[in-house]
């Protein structure tokens, strides 16, 4: 019943995030300065070209795609986010 219920969730927010234009993702920095995508939507290959599950396993590419210039600002803006 707690997995029917966890599976139902998980449902529920990708029928959200279908719904909601852009990424909707949620973002991991590793103590090892790693970065990876726990969860990231579907819209994330229509967006930024790349599939769910390279951005889960490693979002590098993910952020080779931000100009220099803005990396650091978009790292700290994901960062921030999470403190909020």
């Amino acid at each position: 019943q707690a997995q029917d219920h966890v599976l139902a969730l998980a449902e529920r927010l990708q029928q959200i995030a279908r719904a909601v234009p852009g990424m909707v993702f949620q973002f991991e920095r590793r103590p090892d300065g790693a970065s990876r995508f726990p969860w990231v939507s579907e819209s994330c290959r229509d967006l930024v070209g790349l599939p769910a599950e390279n951005l889960m396993a490693d979002a590098t590419d993910f952020l080779r795609l931000v100009p220099d210039a803005a990396r650091a600002q978009v790292l700290a803006d994901i960062m921030a986010s999470a403190q909020a």
